[in-house]
């Protein structure tokens, strides 16, 4: 391995000021993309990702194109916190946070690549060295930006105290495996670069993909699970919170139930039996406005019941009612009225003395209602008399009445037994004991569906995603309990199972990219060596090929000269061999025979080598046998599935009305593959559907294979680029699509070789289908 494996090639090269501002730009671009992918692996309560790629991108990019790509790496992280991460726009907060955030990021990253620059060159590419090397631009740089961002988090008071460990250690984590996965695929794919294609370069780097593939999946359960639990816990705390609730309201029923058994007990209750039945006989409960009793007193009975007031409570007392403008004034003549009599406690209560219920509508409705039903009945949110009536001093009240009847005359009204509640106190002194310190709580009347009420709201927020409801049902009215949690309350209470589980990633990231890249790194020394090695073989193997060219030729060429006089040589010799039988001469005829047959081995050996030297290198060709075609129809069904990728909506439908074919199985499974991964590829909803069905084309059978799919097609003007060598077709919208453009012309190929021919049908924005059609026989 070369001493600078760890280092582009290109690192000191400079370009000239547009290209690097367009450089810049994108660096910029896909920084913001990537962060808002990583967003996803954020920890609650803070926003910080378990593993951010992107500090590894930054990394790369200042090494690959030069330190100018700073500037998009701030750009970058100052418009992914303005822009994905807080739309605010507040300047003070970007001054503040969010450029001091930009800032450490840059300088995280410029420190990192000046490491790799100066460690890179004079060290060697041990494991340990590499190692050590990883530990400093991993999680020793990455020190910086997670200090200063939890830092001015936290001095902001956006980030509580209680958080800050758990905030930083995420911060700190998330860049520390980000680098330490991003700058290990860089450098494979360095190591890899003279890779015949981009698959094998990515397969190189396959190790630390798994690895951080494992890590995401494994701190995602963890997590998942954590904050299941937090919120399994969270709703048990709610149901005991609403239980609370209940149980206090339900005490709020039985007193106005015990001020109705009161009045309805005894013919005339005194003033006084009243305050003393509310401070000796009632409980104190918080959240108790009063308790009263409303009379029902016609017009005759008026004079007579306002100076009953007048004696009771000192000063001059008259039925009254509030103005349009809220103020107090004389109650306006009508044929009968239902004031306030009694009243418990007194003190912060006068106002509401000789107050008519029935002059407001409000009251008026549920009075009716509990005369008609005989019920206990609950007012619709009011504001008491006893309140202030500046605006927004008020808090919402409402009245609980149980109506006490003549003897046991159901027509005759008597009057109302009547408690008085603010909604917030009651609420609140229900809770009283419960730890609902960081809960904020929602009332609503939602008698109406429809129409919610809205009665009490202890913060001015509104309800979030983690909000846990109850209902009850006081006074013939239906109340909502929303009990809310910010997730920063929520999640404060994680454990720390989370954080162990990162820490374990990191670490085994670390080890897994150093071994990797080593390994690799060693095999690419060992490659090298065997690329010389082949290199020298090839040499003095086409050197040989050359010299047997050279002979085979020099063969070729003297063959007429060698067989003709060889031949001669035999036919003459065996003239002589019978004439010489004639004349017995016994040793002449067996020297004659000795060279008869050495010639006749010589012309067979010449033969030999003038074959050997005529046989030519052998080309492609197809070797064909019947194939069942349902069998290939499921094979191609289960192989296609796989891919398609999760979490899309593409569906795979298959027909198979052909039997079976003679052709190549390897070459047949091939084409219909690359058919199906392309209709992938290009859609990203929809049907893609294999049809396989009999064919005949210009009066020969065969088999037609078609594939189409309902993704974005082809243009027009871009069909006839479809089966030129390394050649794509752009698709916007779809980004990047992986192949080398060579499919489709093996496709065309392996079909021609099986007599046969491809046909392409496609609209833009449409969908296309692929079609092979092949003979039943080649």
């Amino acid at each position: 391995m070369e001493k600078a494996l760890y280092l582009p090639q290109n690192a000191s090269k400079t370009y000239r000021p547009l290209t690097t501002f367009i450089f810049i730009a994108l660096t910029a671009a896909f920084y913001y993309l990537i962060g808002a992918g990583s967003s996803y692996l954020s920890i609650p309560p803070s926003s910080a990702s378990a593993v951010w790629p992107a500090a590894g991108f930054a990394l790369v990019m200042i090494l690959v194109l030069g330190r100018a790509m700073a500037w998009g790496v701030f750009l970058g992280v100052l418009s992914f916190n303005l822009f994905f991460r807080d739309n605010s726009f507040d300047f003070a907060q970007i001054a503040l946070i969010d450029i001091p955030i930009a800032i450490g990021s840059t300088l995280q990253a410029l420190l990192g690549a000046e490491i790799v620059r100066r460690y890179a060159k004079r060290t060697n590419t041990s494991e340990y060295a590499l190692l050590k090397l990883l530990l400093m631009i991993g999680p020793g740089c990455c020190l910086i930006s997670s200090t200063i961002a939890c830092t001015g988090l936290s001095l902001n008071n956006i980030l509580p105290t209680e958080d800050l460990v758990r905030a930083w250690i995420t911060w700190w984590v998330g860049d520390s495996v980000g680098v330490m996965t991003i700058y290990p695929i860089f450098v494979l794919l360095r190591l890899n670069s003279n890779a015949k294609s981009l698959m094998a370069r990515l397969r190189a780097t396959s190790p630390v993909l798994l690895v951080l593939l494992a890590v995401i999946v494994f701190f995602d359960y963890a997590r998942d699970n954590e904050q299941e639990k937090i919120r399994t816990t969270t709703e048990k705390e709610t149901k005991v919170f609403s239980l609370g609730v209940e149980k206090h309201m339900t005490s709020m029923t039985n007193i106005v139930l015990s001020v109705h058994a009161l009045v309805n007990s005894h013919t005339d209750v005194s003033s006084q039996e009243f305050l003393d039945y509310y401070y000796n006989r009632l409980p104190y409960y918080q959240g108790l406005q009063a308790i009263e009793w409303i009379p029902h007193i016609n017009h005759k009975e008026r004079n007579d019941f306002e100076e009953k007031l007048s004696q009771i409570y000192p000063g001059n007392w008259t039925i009254s009612e509030r103005d349009v403008n809220g103020n107090m004034i004389t109650a306006k003549r009508r044929d009968s009225y239902f004031p306030v009599y009694y009243v418990a406690p007194i003190e912060g209560n006068q106002a509401a003395i000789g107050f008519d219920l029935a002059s407001q509508e409000n009251r008026r409705k549920a009075m009716e209602k509990a005369r008609l039903t005989g019920k206990l009945v609950a007012t619709e949110k009011i504001r008491l008399v006893q309140d202030s009536y500046n605006q927004g001093q008020e808090q919402a009240g409402f009245l609980l009445m149980y109506p006490v009847y003549q003897s046991d005359d159901f027509t005759r009204l008597k009057g109302l037994a009547l408690g008085v509640y603010h909604v917030g106190d009651l609420v609140e002194s229900a809770l009283v004991g419960l730890n609902t310190d960081a809960y904020n709580i929602f009332v609503s009347d939602i008698t109406q569906p429809d129409k919610p009420d809205l009665l009490y709201r202890r913060w001015d927020q509104p309800l979030g995603s983690n909000t846990w409801r109850s209902t009850l049902t006081i006074g013939e009215r239906t109340w909502a309990i929303d009990f809310c949690l910010s997730d920063q309350d929520l999640y404060s209470q994680m454990d720390w199972n989370v954080w162990f589980v990162l820490m374990a990633g990191l670490m085994f990231s670390i080890l897994c990219a150093a071994f990797v890249i080593t390994s690799q790194g060693k095999a690419q020394s060992i490659a090298n060596e065997v690329v010389i090695k082949t290199q020298q073989l090839k040499q003095a193997k086409e050197q040989a090929e050359k010299a047997n060219r050279a002979k085979s030729e020099f063969l070729a060429n003297m063959s007429h000269e060698l067989r003709t006089p060889l031949n001669s040589i035999i036919g003459f010799t065996h003239r002589l061999i019978h004439k010489s039988q004639d004349n017995q001469d016994k040793r002449l005829v067996d020297s004659l025979e000795t060279i008869h047959r050495n010639g006749k081995h010589l012309l067979n050996l010449i033969n030999d080598i003038l074959d050997l030297s005529k046989i030519e290198a052998g080309k492609m060709s197809i070797s064909t046998e019947t194939i069942a075609l349902p069998a290939l129809t499921a094979q191609l069904q289960q192989q296609a599935l796989a891919l398609i990728p999760e979490g899309t909506s593409l569906n795979l439908v298959t027909h198979c009305g052909a039997d079976s074919i003679q052709a190549d199985p390897k070459r047949l499974t091939q084409m219909l593959l690359n058919l199906l991964s392309n209709a992938v590829k290009y859609s990203d909803h929809g049907t893609i559907t294999l049809t396989i069905e009999p064919k005949t084309y210009e009066a020969k059978p065969g088999v037609s294979f078609s594939v189409k799919d309902e993704g974005i097609g082809i243009k027009s003007e871009d069909m006839h680029k479809l089966f030129d060598k390394f050649s794509q077709i752009n698709s916007p919208g779809k980004g990047f699509i992986e192949g080398t453009g060579l499919g489709l012309v093996l496709v065309k190929e392996f079909a021609e070789l099986h007599q046969g021919f491809i046909d392409v049908q496609s609209e833009w924005q449409q969908g296309s289908c692929f079609s092979i059609w092949l003979p039943n026989k080649v």
